[in-house]
């Protein structure tokens, strides 16, 4: 079973907190850096593949990166563990013209509902570092079995909280009840280490807020496996 506060995001996405309308840049960045590069004539290169593209977002919220993901010319799949967030999800996309209702999963365990390799591109975006430790190994090893292509993750950094590293529960309203996950270095390649995936970019952003000393730090990690024939 996937016992990730089901109970909580549920709630959450009704109060209506990470509703994301607008694509995340570092995910527009990572397709068009690995994926496919958009010409000034609105058309594509294909970077990874001359044939069609298939992605997963995995914890897909209201599902604006499976829109990405069409928009990019790419069949979009989407999961999430949120009842609430799928209703929001299918209803957004239709409004962006994409009827997707058949591509989005609730998920109520940690097997995904695909075959081995079936997605070229996984994007887990602030997924994992809203979950305990054992459970995000146990979805990274479920990514790779599903993945023959390049990932991207998104994962706060324990600069965020002055190098803490492990797991905490939420207590602000924000995600009030839900896990709050902080990593580092060692701890990110760890989550890789028995899968296939290969670890192509580490890069950590931190961003200072003057007007309270603040520090707000994410890694941004491409991995790739495409290396299981």
């Amino acid at each position: 079973m996937l016992d990730n506060k089901k109970l909580q995001w549920d709630e959450s996405y009704k109060r209506q907190e990470n509703f994301i309308i607008n694509p995340k840049e570092e995910v527009v960045k990572f397709l068009s850096r690995y994926v496919k590069r958009r010409t000034p004539d609105g058309n594509f290169v294909n970077l990874l593949s001359d044939n069609k593209i298939k992605g997963l977002d995995f914890g897909c919220g209201i599902g604006r990166q499976v829109i990405l993901f069409e928009e990019y010319g790419i069949d979009g799949y989407g999961v999430d563990i949120s009842t609430e967030a799928l209703k929001q999800a299918i209803s957004l996309s239709s409004t962006f013209g994409f009827k997707l209702q058949d591509r989005f999963t609730e998920l109520n365990d940690t097997s995904l509902p695909f075959d081995e390799n079936f997605f070229d591109v996984v994007v887990c975006d602030s997924v994992l570092y809203s979950m305990v430790a054992d459970l995000s190994h146990q979805i990274v090893s479920e990514l790779d079995r599903v993945t023959n292509g390049y990932a991207y993750f998104n994962l706060i950094s324990s600069t965020t909280e002055g190098g803490l590293v492990g797991d905490s529960v939420v207590e602000l309203e924000h995600e009030k009840g839900t896990i709050q996950s902080y990593f580092d270095v060692n701890r990110i390649k760890e989550l890789f280490k028995n899968t296939s995936f290969n670890l192509v970019q580490l890069h950590q952003v931190t961003c200072e807020d003057l007007m309270n000393g603040n520090l707000h730090s994410r890694f941004h990690v491409v991995v790739f496996n495409k290396i299981k024939g």
